[in-house]
């Protein structure tokens, strides 16, 4: 099992730790944020696995290029391409929204 940790600063300045292990091809992510505690969408996680060394504060921020290499061939790294395909879609489905209310609008002007 492959384990890198790292403490990082959240927005209001509060210190957390993001644990990141790796068996075989499940990458497990822990945050001990009150998000991340809860199981719930955590920021610090995902902007590590965006590479954001930005926010670390220990001493081992030239682990996130290591943590980025840990992703590759993971159950997380599957579940990165649906999301980044969700949003794409999203995306594309927001902007043909725009352009139908733009259309709807100038259809009331003329």
């Amino acid at each position: 099992m492959r384990q890198i940790e790292f403490t990082v600063r959240g927005m209001k300045g509060d210190l957390y730790t993001c644990t990141f292990e790796r068996e075989g091809d499940n990458l497990n992510a822990f945050c001990t944020c009150p998000d991340g505690r809860s199981g719930n969408y955590c920021k610090h996680r995902f902007a590590l696995i965006d590479g954001n060394h930005d926010i670390v504060v220990s001493n081992n921020a030239q682990e996130v290029d290591e943590l980025l290499e840990m992703v590759s061939g993971t159950d997380v790294e599957t579940a990165l391409v649906a999301l980044s395909e969700a949003i794409e879609t999203y995306q594309q489905a927001e902007e043909r929204l725009i352009e139908a209310q733009n259309g709807l609008a100038m259809a009331m002007r003329k």
